[in-house]
């Protein structure tokens, strides 16, 4: 299998899904059939600006972005209409980027059905440029979501400065 196949193994096309961060590598492309809402941190036009300057060549794979999303609570930024419709919420490499990581687990508790399933892609520090980061702590989490942070602290930016690795030239 895949490491897309993996990710969406208890979805299916029909399925509403809400995926997070799809950038240049949707798991669940609405080019691809599927029933995809997609939230990203830019427009799709802004994404392929982005991307297409860092040199990544898929940036056609690049789809609309339904919702941006720059920091709000999710429930915030989904219309409460669509609040308990989504089957699924997929999120590849986007929980590392969240300030409060219980907080949008509350978040998704609210935006998918009782029966809806998460599906969380997180990178694993022993193969990725992370290596050297500190590990984060279950009382980190707690304390993030204790004070609702929005924005990470300044000691995360030093961290991912200090400790980021590459190999051969190359991230991860």
């Amino acid at each position: 299998m895949t490491r897309q196949e993996i990710i969406r193994r208890c979805f299916n096309r029909n399925d509403s899904v809400l995926e997070l961060g799809a950038s240049y590598s949707p798991i669940a492309p609405k080019s691809d059939g599927w029933n995809v809402t997609v939230v990203d941190h830019a427009s799709q036009a802004e994404l392929v600006n982005k991307y297409g300057a860092l040199g990544i060549k898929d940036v056609d794979r690049i789809e609309p972005v339904d919702f941006v999303w720059q920091g709000a609570a999710l429930t915030q930024l989904i219309p409460a209409a669509m609040h308990g419709t989504f089957d699924g919420l997929i999120a590849s490499h986007v929980g590392e980027h969240l300030p409060d990581l219980i907080g949008f687990l509350q978040d998704a508790a609210v935006l998918l059905k009782p029966d809806g399933r998460i599906a969380l892609a997180l990178p694993d520090k022993r193969v990725c440029f992370d290596f050297f980061q500190p590990l984060t702590m279950t009382g980190d989490l707690l304390a993030a979501h204790t004070e609702a942070r929005v924005r990470h602290q300044r000691r995360t930016f030093f961290n991912q400065a200090a400790y980021f690795v590459t190999n051969n030239n190359k991230d991860g």
